[in-house]
């Protein structure tokens, strides 16, 4: 098993296993209203849930192009 580490808003490490990651995407601006401006992506997985990270989506997306290889 595969693992990436992510940030949660409050500072906590996540360690979230590659096979359950099925997208990551930028917040809408709409989705601004709830929220916070520190959210810089969401990371959907496997089972509906989804992790809002600090984390920028293009440096998520390197990571896991990365470890492709």
């Amino acid at each position: 098993m595969e693992f990436i580490i992510l940030h949660t808003l409050d500072k906590r490490d996540v360690h979230v296993n590659l096979l359950y990651i099925v997208s990551v995407a930028e917040p809408k601006p709409a989705d601004k209203s709830t929220l916070t401006s520190e959210v810089h992506c969401v990371v959907s997985l496997v089972d509906g849930k989804f992790i809002t990270v600090v984390e920028s989506c293009a440096s998520i997306r390197k990571r896991l192009g990365d470890m492709d290889k």
